[in-house]
């Protein structure tokens, strides 16, 4: 007995397969988060690359979206992707501490216990960061950042 495989079946099967596919793409596309790009580049201050740092990148309004930042070492910094910022306008505050000049305290025993980290880069830099970048979707986004120990001028 032969069975006799029935067109309008095979016609459906296929239809809802391409349906499930469908819905599938659609919903993948609907789900898409903006990628994040890599930075890298190199923090100079006062000529001379910054021994070590961080920053951090603070996306604007018209930007949205997260915050992101790194180390700085010898002068560079590098911020993978998965890690980086999406396309748009940030402000960028670096920060640089070193040890303050005098003992922060005094234990019970009498020694001290430490010299307190300072911030040695200006505020303009940081707290009140002046710095603005601009992260783009195309090639690579390389940044120079020259900062300066020097009082501002008003």
């Amino acid at each position: 007995m032969s069975r006799k495989r029935d067109g309008s079946s095979f016609a459906r099967s296929h239809v809802g397969l391409a349906g499930v596919l469908l819905v599938a793409m659609v919903a993948a596309g609907c789900s898409r988060v903006p990628r994040r790009l890599a930075l890298e580049g190199r923090v100079t201050v006062d000529g001379v690359p910054l021994e070590s740092g961080a920053m951090a990148w603070i996306p604007t309004e018209q930007t949205g979206g997260p915050t992101c930042g790194g180390s700085i070492t010898a002068g560079r910094f590098s911020i993978p992707a998965p890690e980086g910022a999406r396309v748009g306008e940030y402000r960028v505050e670096i920060t640089a501490s070193r040890p303050g000049d005098r003992a922060d305290s005094m234990s019970l025993d009498g020694l001290s216990m430490g010299y307190p980290m300072i911030q040695y880069l200006p505020a303009r830099y940081n707290a009140k960061s002046e710095l603005v970048a601009i992260v783009r979707s195309s090639g690579k986004n390389v940044y120079t950042f020259e900062l300066t120990t020097e009082p501002e001028e008003r």
